[in-house]
């Protein structure tokens, strides 16, 4: 049996709520309950039906801009439509939209990336120069710069290394280096052919081009109370296992915010394996275990890669559970989380960019696309060569598309936290 227990915070919650005027124009009305120092909390928000643009291309050329401010300060001066004619898109020659997909979130992620600055293995040298070649020329295009053929150039020259390494036998890899490599390997195989994970595609580019920061991972932390002591400890503690560069959650049902912040315990007595001074496994009886999602320090956390498991199987999707992990305000996303002191905080987080899939059952079948959060309710859409804008939040998104499901998120803390 498993029950959700609510955390007890040293400091009660500020209660946060942005209203744009703009927005109050629309009809939007939000409420924020915060009656005692738990980490109860209510955001209701009715809006008006805001209108849709249909996913077009655009062919208009990109505009020259002599800004010279960060990319987060310039899209604020910029509308979502002169956004959209600036940005470029990646060519699908192919089954190629899950690998677009995935790169648009990752260079969302990780603007000015420069391989040199990260810890990238030497046999995957050339992919990491091949990532940061696209990454400057996207922003490049984006700030009226460059232009869409050379970003093409530069997808076409990552997509040419990848390639090269899928051929390639390397001896003496650690686990995880060896795990990215297999999957580049075995997606390649079929590459052009069938559509592919997005989600392994990301997780093995973060791999190789050392994009996976520790300090902006989570992990599950078990704790055991155990029936009689060991060795002095009334408890044992263990992290579950590593979830790579993006952390697993399974969509219950409930929102992404609940998710993350859950500290489940079991009732029922269980077991736990440690081992002794002679490293040998012994078996101790715990009185239950209690799991909760932690990072190394709350305040260094800066961003979350998050997975949503919403495929069931080789043929049906959690629709319903993907759906219900939105939440009226995808820019105060206020998750509870405890760090390795033990202590719990609670943080705010924006959503920057979702991967999200549509048109089949599979993880092998459908379609990818990108939504980037510019703010404001305004959202441009990633599809492959195609750039569009949306207006709304996304429960409404997902609601004018039902097809359309949330795979990847890509969170980011907020400069105004809790």
């Amino acid at each position: 049996m498993t029950e959700k227990v609510i955390y007890t915070l040293s400091q009660p919650l500020k209660p946060v709520v942005y209203i744009l005027a703009e927005d109050l124009e629309d009809g939007v009305s939000l409420s924020f309950v915060n009656e005692s120092s738990k980490a109860e909390y209510t955001v209701a928000a009715t809006q008006s039906s805001p209108e849709v643009s249909s996913f077009v291309d655009s062919t208009q050329e990109p505009q020259r801009s002599n800004s010279s401010v960060s990319v987060e300060q310039w899209k604020k001066t910029k509308s979502a439509e002169e956004l959209k004619k600036l940005t470029p898109g990646f060519d699908n020659r192919g089954c190629h939209c899950f690998a677009n997909a995935a790169l648009k979130q990752l260079i969302l992620n990780s603007k000015g990336y420069v391989a040199e600055h990260y810890n990238v293995p030497d046999f995957a040298k050339d992919l990491a120069k091949a990532f940061q070649d696209l990454n400057q020329s996207f922003y490049d295009c984006r700030e009226g710069k460059g232009d869409q053929k050379t970003v093409t150039a530069a997808r076409t020259k990552l997509i040419k290394s990848i390639e090269n390494l899928s051929r390639t036998q390397i001896p003496g890899l650690d686990g995880n280096e060896e795990v990215a490599l297999e999957y580049l390997k075995e997606q390649f195989k079929s590459y052009g052919g069938q559509e592919d994970d997005a989600h392994i595609f990301a997780d093995a580019i973060c791999q190789l081009c050392g994009l996976i920061e520790p300090e902006n991972t989570l992990h599950i932390h078990h704790v055991y109370p155990l029936v009689q002591s060991w060795q002095g400890k009334t408890q044992i503690e263990s992290d579950g296992i590593d979830n790579g560069s993006y952390f697993s959650i399974d969509p219950d049902g409930e929102d992404l915010p609940t998710i993350l912040s859950s500290q489940l315990e079991s009732t029922d007595e269980t077991k736990v394996d440690v081992l002794n001074d002679a490293d040998e496994k012994i078996t101790l009886e715990a009185r239950h275990k209690l799991s909760s999602n932690r990072c190394d320090d709350c305040k260094s956390l800066q961003s979350l890669r998050i997975q949503a498991k919403i495929f069931l199987g080789k043929d049906s999707r959690k629709i319903t559970g993907a759906k219900a992990l939105l939440t009226d305000n995808d820019d105060q996303i206020n998750v509870i989380l405890g760090d390795k002191n033990s202590e719990f905080n609670c943080l705010q987080f924006s959503i920057r960019s979702v991967v999200c899939h549509s048109g089949g059952k599979t993880v092998n079948s459908g379609h990818y696309i990108t939504l980037e959060n510019l703010g404001n309710g305004d959202w441009l859409v990633h599809s492959d060569h195609q750039t569009s804008t949306f207006k709304g939040n996304l429960r409404k998104f997902f609601a004018t598309y039902p097809d359309m499901l949330p795979y990847l998120f890509d969170l980011k803390k907020s400069e105004d936290n809790l």
